[in-house]
Formats: structure tokens, sequence, C-alpha cells
């Protein structure tokens, strides 16, 4: 897997990793998991 690096606001970060009692995410799985909700051919 090719990794890259994207930025991110530090409050967005504190979203991210504040404990919300849902599993932890890694930011691989999140993103993902954005996507997956973007229909396919919106974005590539």
């Amino acid at each position: 897997m090719e990794n890259t690096t994207i930025q991110i606001s530090p409050r967005t970060r504190e979203k991210i990793n504040s404990p919300t009692g849902h599993k932890k995410l890694s930011y691989d799985e999140l993103l993902n998991a954005l996507m997956s909700l973007i229909p396919e051919g919106v974005y590539s």
C-alpha cells in the first residue's frame, strides 16, 4: 500500500481522536468509510 500525507486542522484531529464510545478507526479505515458514502465516479 502506498502512503500519502493529508493535512487536517487541529480541531478535526481532536474530534477524530476523542473518545466517542465508537470503535476506534485508523485514518485509512475512516477515509475508506467516508469514500464509500460517495457515489462511484464522483471522485477519481
